[in-house]
């Protein structure tokens, strides 16, 4: 048949179609159809649904499955999709869902926080979760491996890693009133926080990294100071009473101040994890620690009461150096007696901020060394001295103090054993303190009590001589003949001058014997005025003075009987008493 048909065809063979093929194709249609919808749907699922990760927690107090958030600064970025032991049973497993987008946070350092209500010395943090639950706080990191496992922080973080500014690190020999999140002071502004601390490798102190918030942490130089500003710090020394308080919420919280002398504020910037000391104290970061103290011996010719180890050498009000020693030469019982005072002068503290130094501990003693002997040479060729000066009359303590004293003339030294002998000055105050002790030697060496006798003894004298009745009435007479002088006057100045130009001719004697006699009236008024002043009541006068105003009592009774006379024959002023 098949030959047949293929002659009639001219030989050419035809195909058969077969209808069972087209329904073989329609079957592969369905799955690849599946295949596209569910790579649709993981495309939809991946572009809806953020990365998904595992954190594990001490424990899951206040999570709850698709009820508790994940925020990066309060903005929700993820939610807990469920809770798991590990496998050890000692963490909780939550397993979280971020929000599409948040791939890039994901790295080694990002960290992860329950934030619940809190209260300590800091202050208050979490209060809305007073209202919204607890949650978890997120902190995107910058590390170049991403992650998906976690160990979530124990305690919130101080810094967030888009925080601007430098970490340090100081070391302590205790920790003391400071925690975490306790403030950094500059100026007593508040520039940063303690965010980690915990011992030494070596267990010998503690290392606290605090941070410096951008722009202040520009002023943080390799010079600058760190010290503990926690509390009040009160301190009674030479000096007097001294109490340093940083502010308030230091006083409460504790915390840092930190500062950077003027002088060396141009010194290069202190790079990232910089370690500096903490001091005690601001003062005690001001004195810094000494490496190197040179020894020289004083000797004071005066006492050294108030004086004690430790107390402070200073140049003009600049401390360079302590006192170290006080004790005493030759017997007791001998005049060479001498008590040498050891001190150290310590270059450390009066370094200029371009001084250069050694690294190697000996070389840098060696430097110092050889520093202090030519500024000390220098400084007595101008005169340097020692003296003690007080350094608080509350407490009475001295220091030492060197000065500059040209006149004194340039400084001699001498050496004894290994010490350098420097010269020194008495002190001005036990100078003063001899001239007083001169001056109320002096005084209780004078008859005080015959002084005082014969000062009672003139003071009733006087008082007996004001309240005398002889005294009185001279007084009295005394006015009596002022009285009558002035009338002789005016009788005078009446009757005189026809008398004298009648009796012209007799010459010019008459004439001079009434101005004389005008002159003696007008001097014996003042003489009376004179004495009744000096005789008043209240006048101090003495035994003298009554004497001889009883002799001018006994003149101003013949003066009034002569006066009488002439008033009533004022010729007898040219005549005379026998020309009548």
């Amino acid at each position: 048949m098949h030959s047949q048909d293929a002659e009639e065809t001219g030989g050419i063979p035809s195909a058969e179609v077969s209808a069972g093929r087209s329904s073989v194709l329609l079957i592969w249609l369905i799955p690849l159809a599946a295949l596209l919808v569910g790579a649709w749907l993981v495309y939809k699922n991946v572009t809806e649904h953020g990365p998904r990760i595992t954190i594990y927690f001490a424990n899951a107090e206040g999570i709850e499955i698709e009820k508790t958030r994940v925020k990066y600064r309060s903005v929700d970025v993820g939610r807990v999709t469920d809770l798991r032991f590990s496998n050890d049973l000692a963490k909780v497993a939550v397993d979280v869902e971020l929000a599409p987008g948040t791939d890039d946070w994901l790295r080694q350092d990002t960290r992860f926080w329950i934030v619940r209500p809190k209260l300590d010395a800091t202050g208050i943090t979490g209060l809305g979760t007073l209202l919204t639950g607890t949650y978890i706080g997120m902190d995107p990191g910058k590390g170049d491996t991403r992650e998906t496992t976690y160990a979530a922080l124990s305690e919130p973080p101080v810094l967030l890693s888009s925080d601007e500014g430098t970490l340090y690190t100081l070391r302590a020999p205790t920790l003391g009133s400071l925690t975490i999140g306790s403030p950094l002071y500059f100026r007593q502004i508040r520039v940063g926080e303690v965010v980690q601390f915990d011992l030494a490798e070596n267990h010998q102190y503690v290392e606290i990294e605090v941070f410096v918030r951008a722009p202040h942490d520009a002023y943080v130089r390799r010079s600058s100071r760190f010290w503990n500003a926690s509390g009040v710090n009160l301190n009674i020394s030479t000096d007097g009473v001294d109490v340093d308080m940083e502010s308030i919420a230091a006083l409460l919280t504790g915390g840092i101040a930190f500062e950077t002398p003027r002088l060396l504020a141009s010194q290069e910037r202190a790079p990232q994890g910089y370690s500096f000391t903490l001091y005690e104290n601001r003062k005690a970061s001001i004195e810094r620690p000494i490496t190197v103290g040179i020894p020289y011996l004083l000797y004071f010719p005066e006492t050294v009461r108030g004086l004690n180890v430790g107390a402070p050498v200073e140049f003009r009000g600049i401390r360079i150096g302590t006192v170290k020693d006080i004790s005493i030469q030759g017997e007791l019982d001998e005049a060479t007696v001498q008590i040498p005072v050891l001190i150290e002068m310590e270059p450390d503290r009066v370094l200029m901020a371009d001084t250069e130094l050694p690294e190697d501990p000996q070389a840098r003693k060696q430097k110092l060394e050889e520093l202090s002997d030519v500024m000390i040479d220098n400084m007595l060729q101008k005169g340097l001295r020692a003296r003690l000066i007080p350094a608080s009359l509350l407490t009475g303590q001295l220091i030492v103090e060197f000065d500059l004293y040209p006149e004194s003339g340039p400084g001699e030294v001498r050496h004894e054993g290994s010490y350098v002998v420097l010269p020194t000055l008495p002190n001005p105050f036990s100078s003063l303190t001899d001239s007083l002790t001169s001056i109320l030697d002096r005084i209780n060496g004078l008859p005080i009590d015959d002084i005082g006798a014969n000062l009672l003894a003139a003071s009733d004298g006087a008082r007996k001589l004001v309240s005398d009745d002889q005294l009185m009435g001279t007084i009295q007479d005394m006015r009596n003949s002022i009285t009558k002088l002035d009338r002789l006057l005016e009788t005078l100045n009446r009757e005189t001058g026809p008398l004298l130009t009648s009796y012209r001719d007799l010459g010019d004697e008459s004439l001079k014997l009434v101005e004389e006699m005008r002159s003696s009236v007008a001097q014996a008024e003042q003489t009376f005025a004179a004495v009744e002043s000096l005789a008043g009541e209240n006048s101090p006068v003495g035994s003298e003075l009554k004497r001889a105003l009883e002799e001018i009592s006994a003149a101003a009774r013949s003066i009034r009987i002569m006066a009488d006379y002439l008033e009533r024959h004022p010729e007898a002023l040219l005549q005379g008493k026998g020309g009548r």
